[in-house]
């Protein structure tokens, strides 16, 4: 060690191949502007007992910490090396080596923030200015919507866009007209068309109208239920059964639903 109880330690060039500490008190200085300090095998820059080091430049090697009370690390610049353990980066910094060198370098972290708008939370994402957000694994859900993608203002955002600074993106969401509603515990899934809700459904499903809708012709090829509830299908074309006992009822009450297709001969 180079060690201080009291006075500066100085380093702006050269190499210290062992690690350079301040201790016992708020006289005990290290500054470090330049040059190499520390191995990989041992300590770099230490402050203990109400000392303080002062890091701008140059590259670090092993531990770099403050310990005890009234200790002070300042960071600001310079590089830095994990191979001996936990590095201290002060609040609203992280240590990224982007070279794949095995030296990190001082960043801002920046946040992104998924606002689903009243759908199921995402957690956020801590990164280093100028990396990427990574796209949820999973995308959020909401109560007759369906999510349509995430967005930054109006323009749906593009995951393989470098973030320089703290950035919300909120997600979009479709209004849904039918829905399916299976397992135990139950699970309801949301459809923007029926025609939709009829493709994804399995034999047997019910499908429920959950508002109004306006289809084009399509085909129905396995056994299902349409519960109208109370709604109205207006139809374009037809509706073509070519296989599946389909059922058409309306749990409605009074019973309101219908399927119009006055616009068919259109």
């Amino acid at each position: 060690f180079g060690q201080a109880s009291s006075g500066e330690i100085v380093v702006n060039g050269g190499t210290v191949k062992k690690a350079v500490g301040a201790y016992e008190g708020a006289d005990a200085k290290v500054t470090v502007t330049g040059g190499i300090v520390g191995s990989a095998d041992s300590w770099g820059v230490y402050v203990a007992n109400g000392a303080s080091a002062t890091v701008s430049g140059g590259t670090v090697y092993g531990y770099t910490q403050a310990t005890g009370e009234s200790s002070t690390l300042s960071i600001t610049g310079g590089s830095f090396s994990y191979d001996s353990g936990d590095t201290y980066t002060p609040e609203g910094k992280t240590l990224r080596d982007f070279d794949g060198d095995g030296l990190y370098t001082l960043v801002d972290e920046v946040t992104v923030t998924f606002n689903t708008d009243g759908g199921t939370a995402i957690d956020n994402q801590v990164i280093a200015a100028s990396e990427k957000a990574t796209r949820p694994a999973t995308d959020p859900t909401k109560a007759d919507y369906v999510f349509a993608g995430w967005y930054v203002g109006q323009t749906e955002f593009d995951f393989d866009t470098a973030i320089n600074e703290d950035t919300t993106i909120t997600a979009k969401w479709t209004a849904a007209v039918a829905s399916i509603t299976t397992g135990d515990p139950a699970v309801t899934t949301y459809y923007t068309t029926l025609e939709a809700a009829v493709a994804a459904a399995s034999e047997g499903d019910t499908i429920t109208m959950i508002a109004n809708s306006t289809e084009d012709a399509f085909t129905i090829n396995k056994g299902v239920t349409i519960d109208l509830n109370g709604y109205t299908v207006t139809e374009s074309g037809v509706i073509k059964v070519t296989s599946g006992a389909t059922t058409i009822k309306d749990s409605s009450d009074p019973s309101t639903g219908k399927i119009d297709f006055t616009k068919a001969d259109d």
